[in-house]
């Protein structure tokens, strides 16, 4: 009986991984979730059996192991390329696949004995677990995978776009000694205005916030021009900074082609408000 309400909870799921969750209960006005609920009651009082049914255990691992399988590689193929991929070339429901996967590894361990139902419901939780990081470690090894030999400014490139060629940029042109202004670590600068960050790559610079009305003319002093790369929340618009600043220099930076245009005049947020740049005070 077990067995036989095990197999059947096997097809539905099986079934509806072709198709959409809830098919079955849309053609036949049983929820399925009662026959799952069905399969596990009798798993916890059927009688164990002396015999196992070896023909049983090996078909069952086989599914098992093989839908896991399926699911972990369709997973994958789908997190790097686009959303219902595997849907739209194979007509595999991923959602309702996670269901069969779990009613073939909850089978197998059945066909063991109840005393491996604690096991198989950490394998379940362990094959759920990895399926939901899987497509964020597809995300962040595909670059490695597309460009084995890149090198190590080509990596920050990729981890740091836009952001990263704009810190080599200020480091070439300030010295070690000098103090370089951030705008505020918020919409739309919430990269370029991380102190900890930016520290990591203008170290021994010194890295702070400071209000532009309170600045102290300094010739080691420095201010990053940034437009923003986040969105907005509202807080403050694109530009920075946002008034007028006395300087000796400004630079323009053309991140395309990896060079900055130099200016011996002051700042204006009119004119200057620039993606990237710097200005020396």
């Amino acid at each position: 009986m077990s067995i036989f309400v095990f197999l059947l909870a096997l097809g539905i799921s099986l079934l509806e991984s072709v198709t959409y969750l809830g098919f079955v209960e849309a053609h036949t006005h049983i929820p399925t979730v009662l026959i799952y609920l069905l399969a596990a009651i009798i798993v916890l009082f059927r009688q164990e059996s002396n015999k196992p049914n070896v023909i049983f255990q090996v078909c069952t691992k086989i599914v098992a192991i093989g839908s896991t399988l399926i699911y972990f590689v369709a997973t994958g193929i789908e997190a790097s390329t686009y959303q219902n991929f595997i849907f739209s070339h194979t007509h595999i429901n991923l959602a309702a696949l996670q269901v069969f996967v779990a009613v073939s590894v909850f089978t197998y361990f059945l066909s063991l004995s109840k005393r491996f139902l604690l096991k198989a419901t950490l394998v379940i939780l362990i094959i759920y677990s990895g399926a939901g990081l899987l497509p964020e470690l597809v995300l962040a090894i595909q670059p490695i995978i597309k460009n084995p030999r890149s090198t190590y400014d080509e990596k920050m490139n990729d981890a740091y776009p836009g952001f990263y060629p704009a810190m080599q940029m200020v480091k070439k042109l300030t010295p070690q000694t000098a103090t370089i202004i951030l705008p505020p670590q918020g919409a739309p600068w919430v990269t370029e205005g991380n102190a900890a960050l930016v520290v990591r790559f203008l170290y021994p610079r010194t890295i702070i916030h400071e209000e532009v009305g309170s600045l102290v003319a300094n010739p080691a002093t420095f201010m990053l021009i940034a437009k923003g790369s986040w969105p907005t929340d509202g807080t403050y618009t694109y530009g920075w900074p946002k008034v007028s600043v006395k300087a000796q220099k400004i630079w323009q930076f053309d991140l395309i082609h990896g060079t900055a245009t130099a200016y011996t005049r002051d700042y204006d947020p009119e004119t200057d408000a620039w993606d990237w740049g710097l200005i020396e005070q």
